[in-house]
């Protein structure tokens, strides 16, 4: 399970990086656009739901992973394996020592993608629309 961790950690933090810096740059686009978006509304809507969905996907997907681990050491800990020869017995504790840390999709060794993920990039996006609707409406000329 770690070297998978591993091998999927670079893939998860570029999707990640990019996933950001599209989220940005469509709200920036939202706030500082000083032309008319007449005629544009389609466009723009129908990129930021398919921004929305991706997010919302990527993080119910990692929040999955992340239980269904978690049920596979209930599992094993319910087991009985006192009937078992000695060497499945050894499989059976390597299996639940390795099943004790639920997987998590990880980009870095502190941040995994769940449903915390979420709220975090939710309060983000919140205080991101917070600020630039406050800049918006301030007049920077100073007269």
């Amino acid at each position: 399970m770690r070297i998978l961790n591993n091998g999927l950690s670079p893939y998860v933090f570029i999707f990640s990086v990019t996933g950001a810096i599209l989220g940005v740059s469509i709200l920036l686009l939202y706030f500082w656009f000083l032309g008319s978006f007449e005629g544009s509304y389609l466009r723009l809507n129908t990129i930021m739901v398919a921004a929305v969905l991706v997010t919302l996907h990527t993080i119910k997907l990692g929040q999955y992973v992340e239980d269904r681990s978690s049920e596979i050491l209930e599992i094993l800990q319910q087991m009985k394996w006192y009937y078992w020869n000695r060497e499945n017995k050894n499989l059976y504790l390597m299996f639940l020592l390795d099943a004790q840390k639920p997987f998590q999709l990880k980009f870095s060794d502190t941040v995994a993608v769940n449903y915390s993920l979420g709220v975090s990039v939710a309060k983000f996006i919140y205080s991101t629309i917070s600020v630039t609707s406050r800049l918006r409406d301030v007049d920077f000329a100073g007269k």
